[in-house]
């Protein structure tokens, strides 16, 4: 965003896009009779020092075309000193964080790639077979930080005028309907009911308790992230005088359509419990919504934040490219393994029967058994329960 122009000079200062605050400059020289553009930051955020560096500038460029001026070559920085540096300036922070291993990691697949090029010279396409080779989410998350990580250093060493501007990543494809082992869910759901005990901030300790809740429930019950998010209070209805019974949950947001959905016993423990806890809640209040302040967290953002700051432990698990929607896919999985009824499945998952048949072929091994529930249990609660 350009910010000012010089009154009588073709030059500009500009905020440049990414995290620096600091304004850069645009102006033109003169190589061997061909007027090339120059950009370069100013080291500073005031605009008034900005345009005292950028003044000074143009009159040391007016010099050297004068020939007032003698410029000497610079020594040449090459990416693989500036990387190094780079590494040891991540490794010097006092609170070392177990994802700044994952940086240094892909610094240094970095100085194979890079390491020869010039820095002065360094362009968008060197940056190219690195980020649009396929990979997973995660592990192109990990490349592109180390890389602004790398530029940022060496804007800030004057080694580079500005911050290269990044290619988009190549994301991996994978098994969109791929789901998660039991064991694994064991570990998220422990993993979280730990952080719950031991997280300091109300906020954040509400976090880990509501995810963990989350987690299960999801497993058990097959919704959709949002569907689950949006249950409220008045949607849920539960028989008080048999505590070793479902619940009947009327599902009013969700990508499809309405409906109503029995769950498990454990299911409906979770849901009486987290609306216990809100002394003060009432029929609009989220069942998934903090205690503290009756809001939905971000469950999504609280699953990437610890991802990324606790690779190791996910990656020794396969969860390294873990997001909630497999909880869908591990219960339609398990349903049909069961044997359970497809039109039932599709039915309580709120989507089609030929989406069950197209996309969980391999999973689908005999579909006469019996319903996912009894349809007796099913349609008695289902007709009375909800009833005007």
């Amino acid at each position: 965003m350009t910010v000012y122009k010089h009154p009588k000079e073709p030059a500009t200062l500009y905020y440049q896009k990414g995290k620096s605050k600091k304004l850069f400059m645009s102006y033109y020289v003169e190589v061997n009779g061909k007027r090339t553009r120059k950009q370069k930051t100013t080291n500073t955020e005031d605009l008034e020092e900005a345009k005292q560096v950028l003044q000074e500038q143009l009159i040391f460029n007016k010099l050297v075309k004068e020939g007032r001026f003698e410029v000497t070559e610079t020594k040449k920085i090459y990416c693989k000193t500036a990387i190094l540096e780079t590494i040891k300036d991540i490794e010097s922070l006092k609170i070392q964080k177990s994802v700044y291993k994952r940086y240094i990691e892909k610094l240094k697949i970095l100085i194979e790639l890079i390491g020869h090029i010039d820095i002065k010279k360094l362009s968008f396409n060197d940056f190219k077979p690195i980020l649009q080779e396929p990979r997973s989410e995660t592990q192109q998350r990990y490349f592109k930080t180390a890389i602004r990580r790398f530029l940022e250093y060496s804007l800030h060493k004057n080694y580079i005028d500005r911050i290269i501007e990044l290619p988009k990543p190549i994301i991996k494809q994978r098994n969109k309907r791929e789901g998660i082992e039991d064991k694994q869910v064991d570990l998220l759901t422990n993993r979280f009911m730990l952080k719950a005990g031991k997280t300091r901030g109300d906020t954040k300790r509400n976090n880990a308790f509501l995810t963990w809740k989350l987690i299960r429930f999801l497993y058990l019950t097959g919704l959709r992230l949002g569907e689950a998010t949006n249950i409220k209070y008045k949607n849920v209805k539960v028989n008080n005088e048999d505590n070793n019974s479902g619940a009947l949950v009327l599902i009013e947001k969700s990508k499809t359509r309405t409906r109503k959905i029995l769950v498990d016993t454990e299911s409906r423990n979770i849901l009486t419990l987290l609306l216990e806890l809100k002394k003060d809640k009432d029929k609009e209040t989220y069942v998934f919504s903090r205690i503290i302040d009756h809001v939905v967290p971000d469950f999504s953002g609280i699953i990437q934040r610890d991802r990324e700051e606790n690779p190791d432990w996910y990656e020794e698990n396969n969860l390294e490219n873990f997001v909630l929607y497999q909880l869908r896919h591990s219960f339609i999985n398990k349903k049909i393994i069961e044997g359970k009824d497809l039109l039932m499945i599709a039915q309580h998952c709120g989507t089609s029967l030929e989406m069950i048949q197209k996309n969980y072929l391999d999973q689908i091994v005999n579909r006469d058994i019996e319903n996912i529930y009894t349809k007796e249990s099913f349609l008695n609660v289902h007709k009375n329960i909800f009833e005007d």
